[in-house]
């Protein structure tokens, strides 16, 4: 006989294998990765763009050898324990085998297979987000304070995966006083938790008032660039369409909360469904910010159509059999746009035979449709750029060498060039981009710049225009990746203002978040 434990555990190792055995070994890291990557070798209590967790695990990564499935590690692994814990939640509101299929087979097909193969925060906020809904769902069913102090521990481990943490803890706290969970509030281990909660996040706060808080600026600068491409209609069709296969599982949860009077014990989590759901379509979030919400519904999910199909008869029988074979016929045509298991001419093709290039996948963040998701095309190329990199550094002479700065125009080709770079024995990369701003020298002994950008800066740049020359030495010609067409350019011999020039733009950049 099939037990709960051999569905959960079973699935979660399917889980975590889906990024070693599904992805085209043609596809590298993403352009984001190699950021977080880079942050790993400048450990600190934050960054411009994102808090400091994922670039431990990036740390550990390099510990461990540094390469593609290294880093690919963390969310293979963090994805399985997600879906090991929305097994353990079907448990614990007294679910059986059926339901733990329905709940786990529901997270494993849904847009979770995309979220957790890139190293990127996302997996971390999904699997602290579940956490921090599971440990509500704990206090709600003891009523013990310790479960106060866990959900506190719970909520910093995911304000230091991503900052988006304050739409959940708006939503819970919202939650606290539309339920009897309002109790708490007469309660001194409620404080206590809020307190250690603060004590936990302020080193990063601390760190956020010491840089002139970049958070905000980041935000400001995603919204405008962004951002103002999100539709709100578009934000509401894709809480359906990045959980298609298994829409059915986390929408009967909600209904069950709702509706059936055991389920409203539970009516704090569709409270803070609700509460963030509206939060993101006032602030204009993307769809995927969501993703946090829908694996404890799955586990409610499960868990209601499990006993709304109790009776031992032949249709209940078929009814059982039908969903998760539903679920796994959803999946196979559409596999392609979740993971990219094929090469991109391929997935191309299957694209428009399918149909699925009139179905907005392939629209990037500037909303313009393209043959691969951006995703995708974000995970080609690194190498070829490293390569040719590499070779046009190496025909330089010696005493032009000694002279170069490698500099790349964004943070995707630095990070990409010292990933691979090492190896290939060229010099560290700067970039001015993102946090790569940090670590630029702020001295300039450099005569020659061997930049990274798709066209010459203009003749009227700040510190461009201070060299006798500039040469295109090579480019990306990989079809498909977003970088395609990339130069690599060598300008020459900078003129005697050339240091004072760049020294000053370096400390102009740096003093806009306090850098020393």
């Amino acid at each position: 006989m099939i037990k709960p434990k051999h569905i959960i555990y079973g699935l979660g190792i399917a889980k975590f294998l889906v990024p070693f055995l599904l992805i085209h070994p043609m596809y590298e890291l993403h352009r984001d990765e190699y950021l977080y990557l880079a942050e790993s070798d400048h450990l600190a209590w934050g960054y411009l763009e994102a808090p400091p967790l994922l670039s431990v695990l990036g740390y550990l990564s390099k510990l461990m050898g540094g390469s593609i499935e290294a880093v690919r590690f963390w969310a293979a692994l963090f994805g399985a324990v997600n879906l090991v814990l929305v097994g353990k939640t079907v448990l614990t509101l007294g679910g059986k085998t059926y339901a733990c299929l329905l709940a786990c087979l529901g997270f494993l097909v849904g847009g979770y297979l995309r979220m957790n193969i890139l190293f990127q925060p996302n997996f971390l906020e999904v699997f602290f987000w579940t956490l921090s809904l599971y440990l509500l769902i704990r206090l709600i069913q003891t009523n013990r304070h310790q479960y106060l102090y866990f959900l506190s521990v719970s909520l910093t481990l995911a304000f230091y995966a991503k900052y988006s943490m304050i739409f959940l803890l708006a939503g819970m706290s919202v939650a606290f006083v539309l339920t009897p969970l309002r109790s708490w509030f007469a309660n001194r281990h409620l404080y206590g938790a809020a307190i250690l909660f603060i004590i936990l996040i302020s080193p990063n706060l601390y760190w956020q008032a010491s840089h002139n808080f970049p958070v905000l600026t980041h935000m400001k600068l995603l919204n405008d660039r962004l951002l103002v491409h999100v539709s709100r209609t578009q934000f509401l069709a894709e809480q359906v369409l990045f959980n298609f296969a298994s829409f059915f599982v986390w929408f009967s949860g909600i209904i069950y909360i709702i509706f059936n009077p055991a389920g409203r014990r539970y009516l704090a989590i569709v409270i803070v469904y609700l509460a963030v759901i509206l939060q993101l379509l006032f602030f204009n979030g993307k769809g995927y910010y969501s993703m946090g919400l829908y694996p404890i519904l799955f586990a409610f999910g499960g868990y209601a159509l499990e006993r709304l199909t109790e009776k031992n008869n032949l249709k209940t029988r078929a009814f059982r059999l039908v969903m998760p074979v539903v679920m796994i016929l959803i999946l196979i045509p559409i596999l392609p746009a979740l993971v990219p298991m094929a090469t991109p001419e391929k997935l191309r093709k299957n694209y428009i035979a399918t149909g699925m290039d009139k179905t907005g996948i392939l629209n990037w963040e500037n909303n313009v449709r393209h043959d691969l998701p951006q995703d995708y095309a974000d995970m080609l190329g690194w190498r070829e750029l490293a390569e040719k990199t590499a070779k046009a550094y190496h025909r330089l002479p010696d005493s032009v060498k000694r002279e170069t700065i490698l500099f790349g125009d964004n943070y995707g080709q630095a990070g990409s060039l010292n990933f691979y770079g090492r190896k290939l024995g060229l010099p560290q990369a700067y970039s001015d981009n993102a946090s790569f701003l940090y670590w630029l020298p702020k001295q300039f002994p450099y005569r020659h710049v061997l930049l990274i950008d798709f066209d010459p800066r203009d003749k009227d740049d700040l510190v461009f225009k201070h060299f006798e020359s500039v040469t295109i030495l090579d480019s990306m010609t990989q079809d498909y990746a977003r970088e395609k067409g990339l130069k690599i350019m060598l300008y020459k011999n900078g003129d005697d203002s050339l240091q004072l020039v760049a020294e000053e733009a370096i400390r102009q950049q740096k003093a806009m978040y306090r850098m020393e």
